[in-house]
């Protein structure tokens, strides 16, 4: 079964946003100008970012994966606070 996330356009696509609320125009302008970019290409990076996040369901299936793969191989699990305080302590 092909997911349509393997989905892979050959071409861009336009897109048209109708009614949108005068508040959210203004802070993408605004995003626009501190980014020196155009609005176009920040509501193409806002979109980019968007769609480019984990999914609840993916990170779930990945974290079960990642379990599988401890619990079959036997290894340890990392010291995740061990982690974190390594981390504050640099």
């Amino acid at each position: 079964m092909i997911s349509p996330y393997d989905y892979t356009p050959t071409t861009m696509a336009d897109i048209l946003i109708r009614n949108l609320d005068e508040n959210t125009l203004d802070r993408l302008k605004k995003r626009a100008m501190a980014n020196n970019r155009s609005m176009n290409a920040e509501i193409k990076s806002v979109l980019e970012e968007y769609a480019g996040t984990t999914t609840r369901e993916e990170a779930i299936s990945m974290i079960a994966e990642a379990r599988v793969s401890y619990e079959a191989g036997k290894k340890p699990a990392p010291d995740l606070m061990g982690l974190l305080r390594e981390d504050r302590d640099r």
